[in-house]
């Protein structure tokens, strides 16, 4: 992650009188003695002089610049510079970053035509200069960064939060993701201390305070205690008669953090504001946010919770669910009480504001120093998911709920439901990171399997509803979506474009699914996924894999097909099997809990994560902070404003699963579908058991008529 990002970015949003501002205190911290500004924008080339200890200006002129197209600007001020002044030095400051190639054959041409030596201070040495000599708050004042006011509704200032922000933002590259996250941590403990607890601090109780804030284990304190060895070996801490403190530059790089930290909250709680008045329809002042605010911060934390305990055996990620929703029915009631009468507008707004939120800087901090006991804890076999240095990152294998999603959005359009986000959230950070991705040749053929039940099974029901959009087929799935959006209008045509014609389709089965996984398994290869697993697995390991799924699956009453059981009791046989390979296969990436579980059962040393986790985790190792993106609170905000079209899906992949070509017959279909909508109103959830009974009990009624 490139160091100063945020300074950088400040500058080049200055405006030119900011820019001068800067350039003057540039030129004092580089030791020019008297700058002086001149005449603005015409000077003749220059906005600063270097005067001279009697008074007279020097022949070094310096030109402050916020010009996108600097190479024609440079050109003429130089030529202005040595025709006005004769100057025989030049400095030319700007707020971009100038590509140095570019700006070296500027400066030969000049030192040949005119004998003068031109330099530059770009927005990146700009920012480096000041970092380095300690004066990172001067630049958030001349940016107009002034004191902010963190909102009273946002959470209280956490060490955690500001060591989250202060590495995501500040820190060198992503390389010491665990010792870079515990020195900040350490940094920031310091900072929030009062002025009479540091006369006390020693080294042992920063260290006890800290691995306990932080949930370390007994064991895990040593990391602190060589973060803090680092620290005072590059002088970043001091230490004088036993009490440690911060030394001046460190302390001035942490309250910058903690600055542009509060600087965020504000910025957060106004986009909050306009958010609620423009979604209320009110002309008036925007509502106060601040109870909205302080529930969709902790939301954040709540959702970012599986991002921490992913790798965890003991987690329970369904807790997490569930303390997830009674937050966001809270939202709900604080909505109600704002004015929001509509449950369906609620929910909107729900996921809106989640969505702004993680989309900021703040919600990133957040999801961040929730993930600080997983980065501490991480063993090094799983660290490699912290690094996001080249090559060096575990391989991930797709399963078929994940790869035909991702496959889908690139051979269309991108599918918007939280399935589909989600499974091209970890592509985009998978390819981002080189990472190696892959789909065992068992979950290709369900793939193609699948395609065969869309075509055949659902032909005739697609076009009925629009809740079909939430199918658990994602071929139906996707149809729904983008003819809901007027992007398609024929089934039959969209499943020829991934192959699946209706001459090939009247083909014999075997045949039909082999030519298809032929097909889909050549645009996997295409957009970088390959195929892997395509040899038998060891039959032991097998043997326990479907042992142990077998148990799973009945202790969390799931009913699976018999084909989806041996399917997946093959894939995490090679997954055993080739644990020694973690470039290869590190990491499943599933949305089925079951293989997730399986995971932790076998304490395999593998893991297996959903692609929001997965994306989010990527996503924070991400080497460029201002592309970072956090999904997995956005995905669970989703699920709630997608429950009811969830439902109704259920109702329809049910009916097509045991009904099939009856369903072809109009009257038959009239007959289903009124007994969704009827079963949609008396009914909460579907389980198939009570919609067996229902379904039949409707049949019959009709039966008598």
């Amino acid at each position: 992650m490139p160091a100063l990002s945020v300074l950088v970015q400040l500058i080049e949003a200055m405006s030119f009188y900011q820019l001068q501002q800067l350039a003057l205190r540039y030129l004092d911290l580089r030791g020019f003695r008297n700058p002086t500004l001149t005449d603005g924008w015409n000077d003749g080339g220059t906005d600063l002089r270097v005067m001279r200890a009697d008074g007279v200006a020097s022949r070094l002129v310096v030109q402050v610049s916020v010009e996108k197209r600097w190479k024609a600007k440079l050109k003429a001020d130089i030529a202005k510079a040595y025709e006005n002044y004769g100057c025989q030095s030049f400095i030319y400051v700007s707020s971009r970053r100038i590509a140095e190639l570019e700006f070296q054959r500027i400066a030969d041409e000049a030192l040949q035509r005119h004998g003068m030596a031109v330099t530059k201070a770009d927005s990146q040495a700009l920012a480096s200069i000041f970092y380095n000599a300690g004066k990172s708050l001067e630049i958030l004042e001349i940016s107009g960064v002034q004191e902010p006011s963190r909102p009273s509704s946002a959470p209280r200032p956490s060490f955690k939060e500001d060591a989250a922000f202060g590495y995501l933002f500040f820190s060198e590259e992503a390389r010491a993701f665990r010792a870079r996250a515990i020195e900040q941590a350490i940094v920031s403990y310091l900072l929030l201390q009062p002025p009479e607890a540091l006369s006390s601090l020693t080294r042992e109780q920063i260290i006890k305070d800290l691995s306990a804030q932080l949930g370390l284990t007994e064991n895990q304190t040593a990391q602190v205690r060589s973060a803090i060895d680092r620290l005072m070996q590059s002088r970043s801490i001091q230490k004088s008669d036993g009490i440690i403190q911060l030394a001046p530059k460190t302390a001035d790089r942490a309250q910058a953090v903690r600055k542009l930290n509060d600087e965020n909250w504000a910025k957060l709680k106004d986009k909050f504001d306009r958010l609620l008045a423009s979604e209320l329809g009110r002309g008036s002042l925007p509502p106060d946010s601040s109870p909205v605010l302080v529930l969709v911060g902790a939301a954040l934390c709540d959702a970012s919770s599986p991002s921490s305990d992913a790798l965890s055996p003991a987690s329970d990620q369904m807790d997490v669910i569930h303390h997830f929703r009674r937050r966001m029915d809270e939202l709900d009631a604080a909505l109600q009480e704002m004015g929001f009468a509509q449950r369906a507008q609620r929910i909107a707004v729900i996921q809106k504001l989640v969505e702004v939120a993680s989309e900021s800087t703040v919600g990133k901090a957040l999801v961040a120093a929730e993930m600080f006991n997983f980065v501490s804890g991480l063993d090094e076999s799983k660290l490699g998911i912290a690094l996001g240095s080249e090559g060096s990152l575990p391989g991930i294998v797709l399963d078929a709920s994940v790869a035909i999603p991702v496959l889908l959005s690139l051979l269309y359009e991108p599918g918007r439901n939280r399935f589909f986000r989600a499974s091209m959230h970890v592509y985009r950070q998978a390819r981002a990171h080189r990472a190696r991705l892959s789909l065992p040749r068992d979950y290709l053929e369900e793939a193609a399997t699948h395609l065969i039940a869309a075509a055949k099974d659902y032909a005739s029901v697609v076009d009925l509803d629009d809740d079909l959009r939430g199918s658990t087929n994602a071929y139906v799935a996707h149809y729904v979506d983008l003819r809901k959006r007027g992007v398609v209008s024929n089934f039959r045509i969209y499943l020829s474009g991934l192959g699946a014609r209706p001459g090939l389709l009247q083909a014999d089965f075997a045949v039909a699914r082999r030519a298809l996984m032929n097909q889909l398994g050549s645009a996997c290869r295409r957009y970088g996924i390959e195929s892997i697993f395509e040899s038998r697995p060891n039959e032991k390991l097998k043997e326990t894999a479907e042992r142990e799924l077998a148990y799973l699956a009945q202790e969390m009453q799931r009913e699976r097909p018999r084909i989806t059981a041996l399917h997946d009791a093959r894939v995490v046989a090679h997954l055993q099997g080739g644990a020694r390979d973690p470039l290869r296969t590190g990491f499943l990436c599933t949305w089925d809990r079951l293989l997730i579980s399986i995971q932790r059962r076998l304490q395999a040393p593998w893991d297996a994560l959903d692609p929001s986790v997965l994306g989010d985790l990527l996503s924070l190792a991400s080497a460029d902070s201002r592309g970072m993106q956090i999904l997995s609170p956005v995905t669970l905000a989703m699920a709630l404003q997608e429950a009811e079209a969830d439902r109704g899906a259920a109702i329809w992949d049910w009916l097509v699963n045991h009904e099939k070509n009856k369903l072809h017959d109009a009257k038959y279909r009239e007959i289903a579908r009124e007994f969704k909508e009827e079963y949609m109103g008396t009914a909460g959830m579907v389980r198939p058991n009570a919609l067996s009974r229902a379904w039949e009990e409707w049949k019959s009624k009709y039966a008598h008529d």
